[in-house]
């Protein structure tokens, strides 16, 4: 398991408004669209090639 974290780094992140991330205006977009454009900024950033993604 311990080889596996090091090849694949799990990670997690608080979408918009939720958990430590800013707290929104009633007025933001919380649509799918928005929140994939927000993941893929992320994925991009990090330099991420490809990525498992698990929610709940």
């Amino acid at each position: 398991m311990i080889d596996q974290r090091r090849r694949h780094p799990p990670g997690h992140y608080d979408q918009r408004g939720v958990g430590r991330s800013e707290r929104l205006s009633d007025d933001t977009d919380l649509g799918i669209g928005s929140l994939v454009a927000d993941l893929e900024a992320l994925r991009s950033h990090f330099g991420i090639e490809r990525l498992v993604l698990a929610g709940h």
